[in-house]
């Protein structure tokens, strides 16, 4: 993945002042494959680490019909989470 690292740690680390502790942002690079997509991970709160793959909520999220995928107000949580 070709990216800026200085803007793109420093936007991540913006998001992560934005919405507090309680957030964990993961990047994947899905050019090659499944089995290790994570190339960045800011404030782990999962243990994941760079080049380990995503989660099953990401395999079950490809499985979902688009009726089934609905647009989630910021007030809403989804019981999942």
């Amino acid at each position: 993945m070709q990216f800026d690292d200085t803007f793109f740690d420093r936007f991540c680390m913006n998001l992560l002042d934005m919405f507090g502790g309680h957030c964990e942002i993961v990047v994947h690079d899905f050019t090659k494959g499944y089995e290790h997509t994570i190339v960045r991970i800011y404030n782990s709160l999962t243990n994941r680490k760079v080049g380990d793959s995503p989660t099953n909520k990401f395999f079950e999220a490809l499985k979902w019909d688009e009726k089934k995928i609905e647009d989630i107000q910021p007030d809403q949580r989804r019981p999942d989470f």
